[in-house]
Parts: structure tokens; C-alpha cells; sequence
């Protein structure tokens, strides 16, 4: 039974590879100069990557959640969440639209452990920066000036 579940464990983290792989690919060219702010309400400087598209932002939401709330009421993206019992369940973001067994998964080029576990990390690389899998959910991932959040959709 040990060695079926670990087969299972270890086809599962060969597809979501595969599926982070596809996402970085896809999206290397998109971290050009990003030019003026899309939103201007705030002094923290972020950018937020959802598959193809990026938006640079002045805000000052606490966390990521606030932020993308900010962007869909500027009319910039659409979202779609739903609270679950560990907190803003993604259903729609901009062209991420999760299914079956896929999930919008957030990443961030923070670097400090205490937002994600290098133990678990599996990194992502987008030009020159290095993504880490957030620990956190959007409700509790803060906003930093500075730093990029990358969505893409993965499958477990």
C-alpha cells in the first residue's frame, strides 16, 4: 500500500511540474518595462502577473487580496472568489479559469522564508526574476513595495 501512494504522490508532482514548467515558458517575455501604474493609490510599488498579463500598481492594500479587489473594481481584471474554510478560494482570475483538478496558485519573488517553505518550493524563474510558492493564501500574503506576484494555474 506505502509503495502504490508514493507512485501516486509522485505522479502527481510530475504533472504539476510539468504544468509550472508550461506556465513559465509561456510567460518569459512578459516582464517588460510596464510603464505608468495602472492604479495610483498608494506609496507600495508591486506588479501583479496573471498568465499573460501584468499590471504595475501604486496601492496600499495590506494584503494581496485587497489588491486584486483594487484591480477588478478599476475594471482592469476579473475575479471571482469564494471564502473556503482556509480562506479566498480562487474561482476566476483575469484568464485563469481553474477546473476538475486544477487551481490558481500564487507566487511571489519575496525574498523571506517566512512566506514560503523552501522545503516545498518549487521555484519558478520569469526572466530574471525567481518565484517562490506562497505559504500563504492572497487574504494573508502582504503587500510589498517592490515585489511581483505571479498567478498561474496549476493541477493536482
Amino acid at each position: 500500500m506505502f509503495g502504490k501512494r508514493n507512485k501516486i504522490f509522485a505522479t502527481l508532482a510530475l504533472i504539476a511540474l510539468v504544468a509550472i514548467l508550461a506556465a513559465a515558458f509561456a510567460g518569459c517575455g512578459n516582464l517588460k518595462k510596464l510603464g505608468a501604474p495602472v492604479i495610483e493609490t498608494g506609496e507600495k510599488e508591486a506588479t501583479v502577473i496573471i498568465g499573460e498579463d501584468s499590471y504595475f500598481v501604486k496601492t496600499d492594500a495590506e494584503y494581496v487580496q485587497d489588491l486584486l479587489v483594487q484591480l477588478k473594481e478599476a475594471g482592469k481584471i476579473t475575479y471571482e472568489y469564494h471564502d473556503g474554510q482556509y480562506g479566498a478560494y480562487i474561482d476566476s482570475l483575469g484568464s485563469l479559469k481553474p477546473s476538475g483538478n486544477s487551481f490558481v496558485s500564487v507566487y511571489h519573488d519575496i525574498d523571506d522564508l517566512t512566506l514560503y517553505d523552501p522545503a516545498w518550493d518549487e521555484p519558478i524563474t520569469r526572466g530574471d526574476k525567481t518565484f517562490h510558492s506562497s505559504s500563504y493564501g492572497v487574504e494573508s500574503l502582504p503587500v510589498r513595495s517592490g515585489a511581483t506576484y505571479l498567478f498561474v494555474l496549476l493541477t493536482y
